[in-house]
């Protein structure tokens, strides 16, 4: 096989796995898909950030695209403070 053909295969193979479609995971991590607006949007525990959505820390809910305290508290560096 010469070395052409043997790098146009590879090109057509990568470039074909390179554009599977997969219908049950079309959206990025912490996203799902709501078909009602034809997009993908956060998880109702993540916010949007400039390079998707991000959770928020376990003890924290989502308030207007803020990850904050569930029980109200101050978010520090450290997390929530009871």
């Amino acid at each position: 096989m010469s070395t052409k053909r043997g790098w146009g295969i590879t090109l057509v193979v990568i470039a074909w796995t390179g554009c599977l479609y997969d219908d049950g995971d079309r959206c990025d991590d912490h996203m799902h898909y709501q078909a009602e607006v034809h997009a993908c949007v956060c998880d109702a525990d993540s916010i949007a950030v400039a390079t998707g959505c991000q959770p928020c820390a376990d003890d924290q809910i989502v308030d207007n695209n803020v990850c904050v305290c569930a029980d109200g508290s101050p978010v520090t560096d450290a997390g929530c403070t009871p």
